[in-house]
């Protein structure tokens, strides 16, 4: 590999590689960002045993309170919500649209990984419904 990078065959490799480094993601606009919380805040969630219906990201649109779940950071290291998502939103903080995907299946992971061993299965029913409507 050392002698075919050092080679002039390995030019046109070279030139390929330097067009796709070039190839950015645009920043998107915050508006565009905005407009997915707005529309993912509006999921309605059915349970299938009590048939009630409820707003399904209302769980996750403030950050959870510590001192009712102390051992909250035992199991989530980096703790979000749709606010901070908001905030860093407005601020126009993600670069990528990957950065902010990336942000909002973060609540739901974190939603899994603190209520799984729980048996809190009507939260990480929440968490996998949002999650699974976030992707649509």
């Amino acid at each position: 590999l050392m002698r075919y990078d050092h080679s002039s065959a390995s030019a046109p490799t070279k030139q390929q590689a330097a067009a796709l480094s070039a190839f950015r993601l645009s920043k998107p606009p915050p508006s565009f960002l905005m407009g997915i919380l707005k529309e993912i805040r509006g999921v309605k969630y059915t349970d299938k045993f009590t048939k009630i219906t409820e707003p399904a990201m209302a769980p996750f649109e403030k950050p959870v309170n510590l001192t009712l779940y102390q051992d909250y950071q035992k199991f989530v290291e980096v703790p979000i919500d749709l606010e901070t998502i908001e905030s860093r939103t407005k601020a126009g903080l993600y670069e990528t649209p990957e950065d902010f995907e990336y942000d909002v299946l973060l609540i739901f992971r974190n939603c899994e990984a603190y209520n799984a061993p729980r048996r809190s299965d009507h939260m990480v029913a929440l968490g996998k419904y949002g999650a699974k409507k976030f992707r649509q």
